[in-house]
């Protein structure tokens, strides 16, 4: 009998972490904290579902710890502002990018673009516990950082914006160097694709976010301006601007999202795996969504990833569209959209801010 309650017992844990590690119900975890606080107005209830959400994942995507994080404050709640932030520790954020979030929004929804400041008292207050935190949670942070992969990943990233971009002494001419970049874009998008098959994915989950302190841990070869400047010497080429990713780019863009943007096949290779990377953590719904008109003529509904002013006459569909990639709907987003300008918050990530 008691080995019976044991097998039970193990089923039942074994099923209740396959529940937990579902990253599909992660999100609607955020969705449904998202609707409650901009739609319904429910702040105690959105702030609730986040911090339910956040305690029963290991791993949280670091802009939704910031998001929550953020309205805490605004909702004066410091001590689920204080879980938030050091949730956003545990998967790798540093105290001092807090000072590159601001407000700007590249999609005409509103124009102007401020500084983050709400955080501010609260850090003076909390800094010294929370950087003792950031020590402590940071090496096993790092463990679980496949720095492998991750150098592979600048380096390709690296080639891509080189070859992308200067124009001059690498190849004969330019068409001989957009032919090559061409397939350098392939490749990379190859390389992702074979990794796919063998069940390993691309995310922040894996790789981490990309700043100086990351790199430097895992050694000076990993620092992005240092492979742009090997291939310089490699070219015989002066020292000249190359677009690659860099701390400033933190809340916006990562290297293989800018693979993924290169190539207009992205979004058709993705979708053979896209949800088995979705259900493990790794690909970003919004991610995923937003390749979906990447450099094609739209045949289907706009998703409207980044709100405009403009009214679109069938919301129904768009919210329809939307649920298909776990996506909140369109008002949500668009009350989003209004909260964070109206209190000076970033709450929304990625490139242009659509895309985490």
């Amino acid at each position: 009998m008691r080995y019976i309650i044991c097998f039970i017992l193990l089923q039942i844990s074994s099923y209740c972490f396959s529940q937990q590690e579902d990253y599909k119900l992660y999100h609607r975890g955020i969705i449904d904290a998202e609707e409650a606080i901009f739609v319904r107005k429910d702040s105690l209830e959105g702030l609730r579902q986040f911090k339910v959400t956040f305690s029963r994942y290991q791993f949280a995507h670091i802009d939704d710890c910031l998001e929550a994080f953020q309205l805490a404050l605004i909702f004066k709640r410091e001590n689920d502002a204080l879980f938030f932030i050091k949730k956003a520790i545990d998967n790798g954020f540093h105290l001092s990018f807090l000072e590159l979030l601001t407000t700007g929004c590249p999609c005409n929804y509103y124009n102007n673009s401020k500084k983050v400041t709400i955080h501010q008292h609260f850090l003076a207050k909390h800094r010294k516990e929370l950087d003792t935190y950031s020590n402590k949670t940071f090496p096993k942070y790092i463990k679980g950082v496949d720095t492998g992969l991750l150098h592979k990943l600048l380096e390709r990233h690296v080639k891509e914006q080189f070859y992308k971009d200067v124009f001059r002494g690498i190849t004969a001419n330019a068409e001989a160097q957009s032919q090559a970049y061409h397939q350098i874009c392939n490749d990379n998008l190859a390389f992702i694709d074979s990794l796919a098959r063998e069940k390993i994915f691309l995310g922040e989950k894996n790789l981490g976010v990309y700043c100086a302190k990351l790199v430097d841990k895992c050694g000076g070869n990993f620092f992005t301006d240092t492979l742009k400047r090997r291939l310089l010497a490699q070219y015989n080429l002066p020292d000249t601007y190359v677009p690659v990713n860099t701390d400033l780019d933190y809340f916006g863009i990562n290297a293989y999202y800018n693979i993924y943007f290169h190539n207009k096949k992205s979004f058709d290779i993705l979708s053979a795996y896209k949800d088995e990377a979705l259900t493990t953590g790794y690909l970003h719904p919004r991610e995923y969504a937003s390749l979906m008109y990447n450099g094609r003529t739209p045949d289907t509904i706009q998703l409207f990833l980044r709100p405009t002013k403009a009214t679109p006459l069938n919301t129904e569909r768009i919210n329809e569209a939307r649920a298909q990639f776990i996506l909140p709907s369109f008002q949500c987003d668009s009350l989003k959209h209004i909260f964070a300008h109206e209190h000076d918050l970033k709450l929304f990530f990625g490139f242009f801010n659509g895309t985490r």
